[in-house]
């Protein structure tokens, strides 16, 4: 309850501030004999921008950076005549166009990209190409490069005694190498199995073929103590595991793992890797006042 009174307090004083700043500005005016233009664009540049100048003081001082950030985006708000509102975001030769939609939309356009208008990210627009695309569901879709200095997924706890007190965190695999990981298991027949891998997880045929290269197997026995090997092969345009046990008459059950690197034009052309889209492991500094 104190803190509404406070609030209306609060805008009380600054409507009276408001309608007192406009009258000493048009006496100043007057008594300075030059026109009141001059003096919007000065004193009253100055009056008005002075509330929000103490509020983010006042919020930065008091660890509260985020309302300090709301005060600045907010200042740059103006409804447009769709009834949105928009504002621009200018930084270091980049301009960026924010548009607010009436539902709570959220999408932004990169003014200074070669066609004007591209749309860096969006919300509310699935049928369109989109750099970037938060949905209502928290997905978000990432069309160039995303690096980091670290990375987990954090979900409720899966057990039911923990769901409501705890989260369950695990870091991502990483390593130097952009690498896919393919893994199942198979009963042998006659000592041997055979796996079409598109047809396994449900690609079309062939597209192993072009996503990998520098494949390598590896399987381990299951159900018995008899030794298997692997490898892995093109066979017209499927990518085929192949698995034999040293047995012939085998029926042991048998895991088994592919791993390949990227090898798409993507993974090329990012500004991460080397040509042959290898991560380059110990790039250059860019900014030596970066965070190491």
């Amino acid at each position: 309850m104190i803190t509404w009174f406070w609030l209306l307090v609060g805008l009380a004083i600054l409507t009276a501030g408001a309608e007192l700043l406009v009258r000493g500005a048009v006496g100043l005016a007057a008594a300075l004999r030059v026109s009141p233009l001059v003096i919007g664009l000065t004193v009253v540049a100055f009056g008005t921008s002075a509330p929000e100048l103490v509020v983010s003081l006042e919020s930065t001082f008091s660890d509260r950076g985020e309302i300090a950030l709301g005060n600045v985006i907010g200042s740059n708000v103006e409804p447009n005549a769709s009834g949105n509102n928009e504002f621009l975001a200018i930084e270091s030769g980049y301009s960026f166009g924010f548009n607010l939609g009436g539902d709570g939309k959220l999408s932004i356009f990169n003014n200074s990209a070669a066609s004007a208008g591209d749309v860096v990210y969006d919300s509310d627009l699935p049928g369109t190409y989109a750099n970037l695309r938060l949905d209502s569901s928290s997905n978000v879709e990432v069309v160039g490069a995303l690096s980091k200095g670290s990375g987990s997924f954090r979900i409720k706890h899966p057990l039911i005694n923990k769901k409501s007190t705890h989260h369950l965190v695990h870091s991502f695999i990483e390593g130097p190498y952009c690498d896919l990981i393919y893994r199942g298991r198979v009963n042998l027949v006659n000592g041997r199995a055979e796996i079409d891998l598109d047809s396994h997880f449900k690609m079309t045929n062939g597209t192993l073929r072009r996503l990998l290269t520098n494949r390598i197997s590896m399987t381990s026995n299951e159900s018995g103590f008899t030794p298997v090997k692997s490898s892995v092969a093109i066979v017209d345009l499927a990518t085929v595991l192949t698995i034999e046990s040293q047995d012939p008459a085998s029926t042991d059950r048998i895991s088994w793992m592919v791993i390949g690197e990227r090898d798409d034009d993507h993974i090329k052309a990012t500004n991460w890797t080397d040509e042959n889209g290898r991560p380059i492991l110990e790039p250059d500094q860019e900014d030596p006042n970066k965070p190491k």
